[in-house]
């Protein structure tokens, strides 16, 4: 009998430790997903709020003409805020800056910098 209660206790034991981590785990998920949530917050911040808009629907792989027509603006217009935002990201090609969101807001760990830009303001540089 007594060794029927002591494995009874060491299973208690290993479910009481079991279901703590299974809490651990959750509690581990939604700091993460805090995490990314703050990451993708402070890369998109550098942008005005017209080209994180342009960017968004970049992000869902909107062309230029369904960007404009979306926003109720000219294709010029949405190639010049897109511009804009390649030259803050430091990248040549929507698809390059997309790959970069992509690295920084999934990446584990994140580097970055404040550079000022010319104009007074500092920008984010991320690395």
């Amino acid at each position: 009998m007594e060794q029927t209660e002591r494995l009874l206790v060491g299973i208690e034991n290993v479910l009481r430790i079991t279901n703590e981590l299974v809490e651990e785990i959750a509690d581990l998920q939604v700091m993460k997903e805090e995490y990314v949530r703050l990451k993708e917050q402070l890369f998109l911040n550098q942008f005005t709020r017209v080209e994180r808009k342009v960017f968004e629907f970049a992000l869902e792989q909107c062309s230029v003409r369904e960007t404009a027509k979306i926003l109720h603006r000219e294709e010029e217009t949405i190639k010049k805020i897109r511009r804009k935002i390649l030259r803050k990201l430091e990248v040549s090609s929507m698809k390059s800056a997309i790959e970069l969101y992509e690295k920084v807001v999934h990446s584990c760990t994140l580097t970055f910098s404040f550079v000022n830009d010319g104009t007074g303001q500092e920008r984010i540089r991320f690395s």
